[in-house]
């Protein structure tokens, strides 16, 4: 399911949270949909569990997936609304400073 860049300049957790996010906003992974486990993840791409963790925690953090303990990770309903409104908000702040 991820792409994972070794080479990137980016750190892999960060490639993961934005390759999730892409994956909400364009239907992809739906509402109440379950997400590769951390051992999947990690065994697909020979990434270290630790960064996969480390990824799904901030996205949980950011209220787009959560934890069911024992049963993995799944899409909060209201993920793509909360990644529109924030895509909206930083529109209109590279909006309002374009101008200043």
């Amino acid at each position: 399911m991820f792409q994972i860049d070794p080479m990137s300049r980016e750190p892999v957790y960060e490639q993961i949270i934005q390759q999730v996010q892409q994956f909400i906003l364009t239907d992809v992974l739906q509402p109440g949909g379950q997400i590769p486990s951390v051992r999947s993840v990690s065994m697909t791409n020979s990434i270290n569990p630790r960064t996969i963790l480390k990824a799904y925690t901030e996205l949980d953090a950011k209220g787009l997936i959560q934890s069911v303990p024992g049963k993995g990770y799944y899409i909060c309903a209201d993920a793509k609304q909360k990644l529109l409104e924030k895509g909206r908000e930083t529109v209109s702040y590279t909006h309002l400073r374009a101008h200043e």
